[in-house]
């Protein structure tokens, strides 16, 4: 059993503030994620935070995701309504600290292996020269190593 790898893929938006990192989260690319990858049931993830699926009650990230869903102009009216309760659930953001409290309850629950999505890097690519930092001190919180990051 201590050989057995449980891993999490987490929609991850890391920022120096908690309030940087809910702009990024409620932003129409993140907020595009809620809708259609908060679960493998995205649909039935969302009716739990009173959300009706824009592409129907029984829509599954894993049968029903395409790239070409809606046209890009449109993704922004969809994300505005989703729920803020649903783009909490669907990503884990923040600051470090706050980021690395909630990764610790994966850890505790028994998650070994974790794979961070980059999220923020999507939302602006220009703020995401600052991940590496962040996330070294999110491992260091966690226990771990700190990166080596060239200077």
């Amino acid at each position: 059993p201590e050989k057995l790898r449980f891993n999490a893929m987490v929609n991850l938006i890391l920022a120096e503030t908690d309030e940087i990192a809910w702009r990024q989260v409620c932003s129409p690319t993140a907020a595009w994620l809620s809708i259609v990858s908060a679960s493998i049931d995205s649909a039935a993830t969302g009716a739990k935070y009173g959300y009706k699926h824009p592409f129907g009650d029984n829509y599954t990230w894993s049968k029903d995701m395409r790239v070409n869903l809606v046209a890009k102009e449109d993704v922004a009216a969809l994300a505005k309504d989703v729920p803020d309760a649903l783009n909490d659930a669907t990503h884990v953001w923040g600051n470090p600290e706050r980021v690395a409290a909630r990764i610790q309850t994966f850890i505790d629950a028994g998650i070994n292996e974790i794979c961070f999505m980059n999220i923020g890097a999507a939302v602006d690519p220009e703020y995401s020269v600052t991940f590496n930092r962040l996330i070294s001190d999110v491992r260091v919180r966690l226990g771990g190593k700190p990166l080596n990051i060239p200077k």
